[in-house]
């Protein structure tokens, strides 16, 4: 319950752990953006060094598979993906970087980016084709009878996002608890480095490139209509 209850309270208003750290990832990483922003302005753009050449590189990873999902629509989608995946990656990995519980282990967090999302893909859909024909293929096609079933399923995706990204990241956080809790201060550095490797790192990276996939699938479903 102590643990549950952890986080910051402001009169009636309380936000729990993860969403604290949530915001300060968020502040941190604008602040970066800014001031790398404007290091990129100052240097020479044909010859990028030390942690220039790395975001360079970084973007060309996110544009690349924005372009392999997207094709000529991908352009106003890179930094939406970029800020998925260094946001969750970053989270994901906060007990290995930073000896933190990930934000992405309170299910409010994870729900937030899945409305994110929700947003986005929906949002694509209506620039696209216009409200009348992203609900119809949302929701009447290709029976206007099988409305019910199209609302759950189209719920679904944007539950599945959450969930996917909490159980995945939360069971990991869990499993290597307990093991330090079981194995000892001693022993369980030895014992849980394997598993720790897999989940911080492994694990982490993986949940987060699935993020980003499911929600290129889902806009590039929204946007092909």
């Amino acid at each position: 319950m102590e643990e549950h209850l952890r986080g910051l309270t402001i009169g009636d208003f309380h936000m729990y752990e993860g969403g604290v750290w949530s915001v300060i990832l968020m502040i941190v990483l604008a602040i970066a953006f800014v001031v790398i922003g404007q290091m990129f302005k100052k240097a020479d753009p044909k010859k990028p060094k030390g942690l220039l050449l790395f975001f360079e590189i970084l973007m060309d990873l996110f544009k690349g598979v924005c372009d392999d999902f997207l094709g000529e629509d991908a352009p106003p989608y890179v930094p939406i993906v970029a800020f998925f995946g260094i946001f969750i990656g970053i989270a994901n990995m906060m007990p290995l970087l930073f000896g933190i519980k990930p934000p992405t282990t309170d299910i409010n967090v994870t729900g937030a980016l899945a409305i994110m999302a929700f947003f986005i893909i929906y949002g694509s859909g209506v620039i696209r084709n216009g409200v009348g024909q992203t609900i119809k293929h949302a929701f009447f096609e290709p029976l206007p009878a099988l409305f019910p079933i199209m609302v759950i399923s189209e719920t679904s995706k944007m539950v599945s996002l959450a969930m996917r990204l909490f159980g995945a990241i939360t069971a990991g956080y869990v499993i290597i608890d307990v093991i330090y809790f079981l194995a000892g201060i001693w022993i369980a550095p030895v014992a849980a480095l394997p598993l720790q490797f897999f989940f911080d790192i492994f694990d982490a990276l993986i949940q987060t490139v699935v993020f980003m996939f499911l929600l290129l699938t889902f806009t590039k479903m929204k946007i092909a209509h």
